[in-house]
């Protein structure tokens, strides 16, 4: 399986929909903080995003499994046997201070591909997003004491205390416990 099921399966059936009444008009999308108590965000995920959408494909694998839920017309499923994003993505840059209402991303394609992308999209910005505001938080009440990343031992599973590190030391902690994040992100390890 790949991460290309890594989507909500209304979506995949709207997309379902669309394509059989050939609706594939272009398309824009928002993505957005919507408004809440905090003054500010810190704008992550983008990278996460980028690298995503070049590499989505639907498996063989992936194809038979949809399949097996009856809920898709053949054309469709080998539409997506051929799926890959082709669209536009504009974003802010990372990490940037963005406030509840401001896109933080904008998705233009045809209407199916944005459709499709929709939910791992607002997973990685909204994951990213939130732990690195909250981290920042962090920093700027330590003033000019040092933070660290120690988020393996609590983090809801191991890609979470990977994104808590990577989001962490962009927006000011100066190191990690984690061996693993310091590896991938040359993040310098302590504890």
């Amino acid at each position: 399986m790949s991460k290309a099921l890594l989507v909500d399966l209304y979506e995949l059936a709207m997309a379902g929909v669309y394509f059989k009444h050939k609706r594939d008009t272009l398309a824009t999308f928002d993505l957005f903080i919507r408004s809440s108590k905090r003054p500010f965000y810190i704008a992550c995920g983008i990278d996460d995003v980028l690298n995503y959408l070049q590499s989505l494909r639907f498996t063989k694998e992936d194809i038979n499994y949809l399949n097996s839920l009856a809920l898709f017309e053949d054309d469709f499923l080998d539409y997506l046997k051929e799926f890959k994003f082709k669209g536009e993505v504009f974003g802010v840059s990372e990490p940037e201070i963005v406030f509840a209402g401001e896109p933080i991303l904008r998705v233009r394609g045809n209407l199916i591909e944005a459709q499709i992308i929709e939910s791992a999209l607002l997973n990685r910005i909204n994951l990213a997003t939130t732990l690195a505001t909250k981290a920042a938080r962090v920093v700027l009440a330590a003033k000019e004491r040092s933070v660290y990343d120690f988020s393996l031992r609590r983090a809801q599973g191991s890609q979470a205390s990977l994104v808590c590190a990577k989001y962490a030391y962009i927006v000011g902690a100066k190191g990690t416990s984690n061996v693993y994040a310091g590896f991938l992100y040359k993040i310098p390890v302590v504890g």
